[in-house]
């Protein structure tokens, strides 16, 4: 497992999204709101930044085969699988998967959430 705490964030959320992109599995141990450790396997579905900034994890649980957001930095470890997802999102996430491959992408998918006459183009040409 990767430890979190010997890596930036940066290479978690690398991880992770990459892990979504390929449709992996990850097995994650984190710190619940009690403060007591967890350990769940998830399906990740979605990475986004709450109105405080926080980046949450949107993802299938194994476990409850239900939907559930974890904070990134209360993720302590992961490990990410070579199966494949087994679980069905619900419809609204599985539609809107967007692959990152840049940066840039993610800059602007996360301005696009705030602001729908956003334009992902401009941006583009910006940040090349």
């Amino acid at each position: 497992m990767r430890i979190t705490a010997r890596q930036d964030r940066t290479r978690t959320l690398t991880d992770l999204c990459r892990a979504q992109d390929r449709r992996r599995p990850v097995t994650i141990s984190y710190i619940k709101v009690g403060g007591e450790e967890a350990v769940r396997t998830i399906e990740v579905h979605d990475i986004a930044t709450t109105a405080l900034g926080d980046l949450i994890v949107t993802a299938m649980d194994r476990a409850s085969r239900e939907l559930r957001t974890f904070r990134l930095d209360r993720i302590v470890a992961y490990s990410v699988h070579r199966g494949r997802y087994t679980l069905h999102p619900p419809h609204h996430l599985d539609s809107a998967r967007v692959v990152i491959t840049s940066v840039a992408q993610l800059i602007a998918r996360e301005v696009a959430r705030e602001d729908p006459t956003y334009r992902h183009d401009v941006f583009a040409e910006l940040a090349a």
